[in-house]
């Protein structure tokens, strides 16, 4: 399931770091992790922090340096520092017959920044607050992700009740197959009225088996059983468990209602065949979210 969840860790007297979790969904768990080049003998932790808190979904974490206001201070390039190189910088201009408006401030502090850039490494005590941070994120990101199980079990529930309000329209028609059938014999009969004999008996036998090939009353049973079968997996089992049973038996109502559309030479009968159809790639989509 789509989650997101985000972290703010200050460290005291250096930068703060910014954690942010961002998972999609996906049948096994692939962790990517992006962080500053000063984490990255975490990582292996932060991997385990994740593997042992979820099973599956595509996991981003992403870490991100955000400069506080007491490390802000102490790297700021003192007054010495930033006139001295731009007194280089002014005479490699000269030098080179080039203007002097090119050497802007952004140009001499990432000369600096190059040549100063050390971040001082992490304590255990600082390290202990990161993993803490990571495992408030993962916590965060299990309830969203939680959350969204509920709506979209809401929403699943929804649709298996329009599926099983137009099964038990398919129901009520069918009944009414044959006798439409032996209505449509008779007017062809009538408008032939050429003295058939004995047309009444064979047009009870051609009703008969006409009967006996759109018979759809066992699709219909069986589509009912489907769908209490997954009103009661939706909300009984595990999640992995849930997704792969509640996967088998939304290609069993798929089947069923096909069956039950190829059978209907009615237009009614077809009509809402293809609108359970309509509703069962529904339930398809909103099971790829679970599977």
């Amino acid at each position: 399931m789509t989650a997101y969840a985000k972290e703010q860790v200050c460290l005291e007297g250096r930068d703060s770091y910014l954690i942010e979790l961002i998972s999609v969904n996906r049948k096994s768990l692939d962790v990517s992790v992006y962080c500053p080049k000063e984490l990255s003998s975490l990582e292996i932790v932060f991997r385990q922090c994740l593997a042992s808190s979820l099973s599956r979904g595509s996991v981003t974490l992403r870490i991100s340096r955000e400069a506080s206001n007491a490390s802000l201070s102490t790297s700021l390039p003192d007054k010495d520092s930033f006139k001295n190189v731009y007194d280089h910088l002014s005479a490699c201009c000269v030098h080179c017959g080039m203007d002097k408006s090119l050497i802007t401030p952004s140009v001499i502090t990432s000369l600096l920044a190059t040549n100063s850039s050390f971040i001082e490494p992490m304590g255990e005590k600082e390290q202990a607050l990161l993993i803490k941070g990571l495992k408030e994120s993962i916590t965060e990101l299990i309830k969203m992700g939680d959350q969204e199980g509920q709506n979209l079990q809401k929403a699943m529930v929804k649709t298996l009740d329009q599926i099983a309000q137009e099964v038990a329209q398919i129901d009520i028609k069918r009944v009414d197959a044959p006798k439409a059938y032996r209505e449509k014999l008779l007017k062809r009969i009538a408008q032939i009225d050429h003295g058939l004999e004995n047309y009444e008996e064979r047009i009870a036998r051609e009703v008969i088996l006409f009967s006996e090939k759109v018979d759809i009353e066992e699709e219909i049973v069986r589509l009912a059983s489907h769908l209490k079968q997954f009103r009661s997996f939706l909300e009984s089992e595990t999640e992995v468990k849930k997704g792969k049973k509640l996967e088998f038996l939304a290609q069993e109502i798929h089947r069923e209602i096909n069956t039950i559309a190829a059978k209907s030479h009615d237009i009614e009968l077809i009509s809402l065949a293809l609108e359970v159809k309509g509703l069962t790639k529904t339930l398809v989509e909103q099971l790829q979210n679970i599977v």
